[in-house]
């Protein structure tokens, strides 16, 4: 066997290693308690359940917010690939766990496959995976966070890289293909992921232009690559984007208006990076100047050291004065930019691709400072960003670059000197390699055991679910500083939440005016505006529970309980710390005026899609209130003739019935987006008459 082979299988045994040994608490009995684990695994168990006990996929969701379409404010194919494995027998949350570890695990050899196809040797790209695996930020990204979508997209981002690379260079047609259906799918995985996808291929097809000056290419991989993946997910992306502007949401991510510039703030965005970042940075400095006699000039080290100087000094100076550090930012980066772009025009040959890593790293770690940095607020869309998850992707070609430095101080002896190879590390290579190997893993080790610690897998208790069974009167539940697994407990006691875990799909107006994620530790709210704040917005949900259809309240802090003081609710249960308390009136999902004007009413939920109401006895012209969040797609038929509905200033569905002996009432929910299966059929007609044409001209 060729040494070659043999280092190569070493590398991936311990890329294989690596992502086993951090993913196994995943595996651990019982729910993961990642921060958004809840928010994922909820989308999974909820059809799940509706399959299993009602024979149906849900488009309706009845368990959190009053209700909220299924898959409608965010994109659902991650959740419909877990849900199918799922279904094979594994179960929702194991199909989950899995899922997330398989791609966890091969991410690192598509960073891989990515530097190959960017040009990078064999052995550096083998560095820059393992480099990839061993950064604390991807560790922050799946143990910490579990942002479970993200990372089914990031394997997907590297392969639609390679190929729109490959393309570019080849010119090979079925490459932009693959393209395109990358990027469809990333669109209907992870449509954020996208977008910053195309912040990228933007610098990738500008790049390409000024070698090749070959617009049709350009405009060509545009088409395949943009334009007909956007017709392709059009059945989801075009009634989401169309509800953005039906719901004023004031919800924004908080992420992206945190301070990062100060100096505490900075450094919070780049010890994640870990030791990597550093070595990235050397190797830009390496890409500027080759020689130790082009260091040596005068201008050069001011072309070295204005840029960063501007930039750590405008950290610290926004401490004091914001406006001031903000144009010390501005001025570091783009002055580096400059002088980069002018070192690349005046280099020959250029490596293009290695210029297209150093902007991707350099624009995405400016990007990442959020607000504060002043170009994140020039992006179109800028306030549904993740200014996280920029950082999270620039660990990507900070990967590539410091694998290809580490490449050429300990492998490759046989490139010019530089000022780096002259130092007097190379008196012991293999030293150094051992060195730069074990601090990573420890800063990635350090990172995670000190600021990220994975916590542990939890269940919810059986007493708690043995209660809501026995206690299952028709309301929901409003939770206050409750476990994370509160948002899972609809699927065990069928018990919906008023709550939930994406402010993005509320839709009743007392639940839009609380600008923050979870209803169940208010945090935005606390940090804002204190605990007296906290205190009143629970507190006013509390004394409209009937309007909102609350039956139940769980506290899981006793120093919460006297919120409950003077309040129409009793305390039903204690069980482990967590107290249940019940409404003293019973609460009904609908409500009749005047109430007197009917006789009896029958209350059935059929499906999520579908509730049906049996009206008796109409003595007079009354109205009702079904208490389920209106949106475009429900229907009323009364008697099977279709009725039009309004909705009240909460946001419930209302009718009236005019004075009869009886009535049956039917409210069924379609999803929307079926109307535009003819724009993602048009992207279909599109790609297969590209591909086709291009057989037909190559013959």
């Amino acid at each position: 066997m060729k040494r070659e082979t043999i280092v190569s299988a070493a590398f991936f045994a311990g890329l294989l290693s690596i992502g086993f040994i951090t993913s196994a608490p995943l595996f651990a009995e019982g729910l993961p308690m990642g921060v958004d684990s809840m928010s994922h695994l909820f989308k999974i168990l909820y059809p799940y359940k509706t399959l299993r006990t009602q024979g149906v996929f849900p488009a309706w969701s009845s368990d959190w917010y009053g209700g909220t379409p299924f898959l409608h404010f965010y994109p659902p194919m991650s959740y419909l690939l877990t849900f199918f494995v799922a279904l094979l027998g594994v179960g929702p949350v194991l199909a989950y766990k899995s899922v997330n570890v398989f791609f966890y695990i091969v991410t690192p050899f598509s960073v891989y496959y990515l530097s190959r196809s960017l040009g990078f040797k064999k052995v550096p790209s083998l560095f820059s995976s393992l480099f990839f695996s061993l950064t604390p930020v991807l560790l922050e990204n799946f143990l910490f966070y579990d942002r479970f979508s993200t990372t089914v997209s990031v394997p997907l981002l590297c392969l639609f890289l390679a190929c729109v690379v490959k393309a570019l260079k080849s010119g090979k047609n079925h490459l932009l293909v693959a393209s395109c259906f990358l990027m469809t799918l990333l669109i209907l995985i992870h449509h954020l992921t996208a977008y910053y996808l195309g912040i990228l291929l933007i610098f990738l097809l500008f790049i390409s232009y000024l070698q090749t000056r070959n617009f049709k290419t350009i405009m060509k991989t545009l088409v395949l690559a943009v334009v007909i993946p956007l017709a392709l997910s059009a059945f989801w992306l075009l009634p989401f984007v169309e509800s953005t502007f039906l719901v004023e949401n004031p919800f924004f991510n908080r992420s992206n208006v945190t301070d990062f510039l100060s100096p505490e703030g900075f450094m919070s965005l780049i010890v994640p990076l870990g030791l990597q970042f550093i070595l990235a940075m050397l190797e830009i400095a390496h890409h500027m100047f080759p020689s130790r006699k082009e260091l040596a000039k005068p201008i050069n080290v001011f072309k070295l050291l204005f840029p960063s100087s501007s930039i750590i000094l405008g950290s610290v100076v926004s401490m004091w004065q914001l406006e001031l550090g903000q144009i010390l930012i501005i001025l570091g980066f783009t002055t580096f930019l400059i002088f980069f772009s002018e070192r690349v025009r005046t280099k020959r040959p250029q490596n293009v691709n290695l210029v297209f890593c150093v902007l991707w790293f350099i624009s995405f770690l400016w990007l990442s400072l959020g607000f504060n940095g002043v170009l994140f607020r020039l992006l179109p869309f800028s306030r549904s960003l993740d200014a996280l998850r920029f950082k999270f992707y620039l660990s990507i070609p900070q990967s590539i670059l410091a694998g290809n430095l580490v490449y050429r101080l300990v492998i490759n002896r046989t490139v010019g000197k530089s000022f780096i190879q002259k130092t007097r590390f190379l008196g012991n290579v293999r030293l150094l390699l051992l060195l730069i190997l074990l601090i990573s893993a420890l800063a990635a080790c350090f990172w995670v055991a000190r600021d990220m610690t994975y916590t542990d897998n939890t269940s919810i208790p059986s007493e708690v679910i043995a209660f809501f069974k026995v206690n299952s009167e028709q309301g929901r539940v409003l939770s206050i500083k409750s476990p994370e697994w509160i948002y899972v407990l609809p699927y065990y006691t069928n018990q919906p939440l008023i709550d939930g875990w994406y402010p993005q799909g509320k839709l009743l107006q007392p639940l839009l005016e609380i600008n923050d994620y979870k209803i169940n530790d208010l945090h935005s709210t606390l940090q804002e505006g204190g605990e007296a704040e906290q205190d009143r917005v629970w507190l006013n949900l509390i004394h409209n529970a009937s309007d909102l259809g609350i039956s139940w309240v769980m506290i899981g802090d006793d120093d919460k309980c006297h919120l409950m003081m003077g309040t129409e609710f009793t305390l039903a249960a204690e069980i482990e710390g967590i107290f249940i308390y019940k409404a003293v009136d019973e609460v009904s999902f609908f409500e009749v005026s005047p109430s007197s004007a009917v006789g009896e009413i029958g209350f059935t939920q059929l499906s999520p899609d579908h509730l049906t109401l049996n009206v008796e006895d109409v003595r007079e012209k009354v109205n009702i209130v079904v208490k389920v969040a209106d949106f475009p797609g429900w229907t009323l038929r009364v008697d099977n003739v279709l009725l039009e509905h309004s909705q009240t200033e909460i946001g419930f569905i209302t009718f009236s019935l005019s004075p009869r002996s009886s009535y049956r009432v039917d409210l069924t929910y379609e999803r929307q987006g079926l109307s535009y299966l003819w724009v993602s059929l048009a992207g279909i007609l599109l790609l297969a008459g590209f591909y086709v044409s291009s057989k037909i001209l190559r013959q």
